[in-house]
């Protein structure tokens, strides 16, 4: 922030955060500022690129690193996919087997995707957690 607009910048979040409650699905917000002994540091802003799947993947409590590894993910991903599409998909597409092949797609895949968001990936994650996320930190991204 510039010098002398620091009262400015602490009205910023207040001000977004009052228009955020007017958002439906808003939940509140904590924002938790700087210990008063804390240095304060001007820098450049950071950025954390994700690879797409992270919100299936939720890290354990106490994990240092938050990002999982890639290789891991993309493992995981594909053992629980492939068994969900021959299990759902299959015993689904043979109930729907009167439809065009593009309409039961676009019935099952939603199915199979709410399935891996919110009842498989979840747990599976919370299982192999340990597996999934490095112990030390990457030395690339």
């Amino acid at each position: 922030m510039r010098p002398g607009h620091e009262a400015d910048y602490e009205q910023w979040p207040r001000r977004i955060n009052h228009e955020a409650t007017a958002c439906a699905g808003y939940l509140g917000t904590e924002v938790h500022p700087p210990a008063p002994e804390a240095p304060v540091r001007e820098a450049a802003s950071t950025w954390h690129e994700t690879a797409g799947f992270e919100f299936w993947f939720l890290p354990p409590k106490g994990t240092v690193v938050a990002k999982p590894s890639r290789l891991r993910m993309a493992g995981v991903t594909t053992v629980v996919l492939s068994v969900m599409i021959m299990t759902v998909g299959r015993l689904l597409g043979f109930y729907l087997d009167f439809l065009p092949l593009a309409l039961r797609t676009l019935v099952i895949l939603p199915l199979e995707v709410l399935l891996m968001t919110y009842v498989l990936m979840p747990r599976v994650t919370r299982a192999l957690a340990p597996w999934i996320y490095p112990r030390t930190a990457p030395t690339h991204t």
